[in-house]
């Protein structure tokens, strides 16, 4: 790997570091729109895309570097890669819980006297 590479990634890490204090590292707002936060991931990827395209077009940006929007979105990338790995580790982990046999107290009986011993249930 190059000096330079492992520069950016630095700067990468800098930027992210930045942002998450700013905005509270707000990766799943899209859940409450009901697009997983990887997509959200890449629609914001995309919004830096788009100001990239108007660079190339305009040799110009106002607000923000074409250096800046093309870190940004590296760490998109990186960011929907990380969540789209977190969504399939969560789908593994349930159908995992799934294909577990439940288990289930030997009788009713059973739950009563612990739930009485407990303090939580008295017989009538």
């Amino acid at each position: 790997m190059s000096d330079r590479f492992g520069e950016l990634l630095d700067k990468m890490r800098l930027i992210y570091n930045a942002k998450a204090a700013d905005y509270g590292g707000n990766l799943k707002a899209a859940e409450r729109f009901g697009v997983p936060a990887w997509v959200g991931c890449l629609i914001r990827a995309n919004d830096k895309m788009a100001r990239l395209q108007t660079f190339a077009r305009q040799h110009s940006l106002t607000n923000e570097s074409a250096y800046d929007s093309l870190l940004d979105l590296a760490n998109y990338a990186l960011l929907a890669y990380i969540e789209l790995e977190r969504e399939k580790e969560e789908e593994n982990r349930i159908l995992t819980a799934l294909a577990r046999p439940v288990e289930y107290p030997e009788s009713l009986t059973a739950v009563l006297q612990k739930a009485n011993s407990l303090g939580l249930y008295e017989p009538v």
